[in-house]
């Protein structure tokens, strides 16, 4: 019997897979999925992946810590926001703020959603609008330009309070992902 040699991206995945950090693997996983249920449906999926590997890139550039204000914990926000860690993490699964899990180190939320000891305005309401992406594809939308936005970042116009723009992106956004 002819054993067939495995299917080289699988392969060559499965050995990626070996050498990379685990929450990188499951990241990866979760974007495999979203591209299954979205094959041959639209290309709006392409786009917001490639908005993704793009955020992924500069992460691994300089690596979330480092991009945009770096990340933080619960107990930090909660300081600086003048609430509980617990506070913050129901403000997390009630989805108002965006944070993502690192492994064994549990949920950091990125420091560019706060300015001036507050969380930026008009975020919540974003968030709403795109809560059913996951964080990841959360992030790429604040971070990467919009082609809605004039090729500017979501996140550069909340900061100057353009609120209405960037819901009417989200809204966009979401409505393609989900196509």
């Amino acid at each position: 019997m002819v054993q067939q040699a495995p299917n080289p991206p699988a392969s060559s995945i499965a050995t990626l897979a070996t050498s990379t950090p685990p929450d990188t693997v499951e990241a990866t996983s979760e974007l495999w999925k979203v591209v299954r249920d979205q094959q041959g449906k639209d290309d709006a999926v392409a786009r917001i992946l490639v908005a993704v590997t793009r955020l992924a890139r500069e992460a691994s550039k300089q690596q979330l810590s480092e991009v945009q204000g770096g990340v933080l914990t619960a107990g930090e926000i909660g300081s600086t926001l003048g609430i509980t860690r617990q506070a913050v993490d129901n403000r997390r699964k009630r989805k108002t703020l965006i944070a993502v899990q690192l492994g064994k180190r549990g949920y950091r939320y990125p420091a560019w959603q706060f300015s001036g000891g507050q969380v930026l305005p008009g975020l919540d309401r974003i968030l709403r609008v795109l809560g059913d992406l996951t964080p990841w594809m959360q992030m790429a939308f604040f971070l990467n330009d919009n082609a809605w936005l004039k090729n500017r970042r979501p996140l550069d116009l909340l900061r100057l309070g353009e609120i209405e723009p960037v819901l009417m992106a989200a809204q966009q956004y979401g409505e393609q992902s989900a196509a």
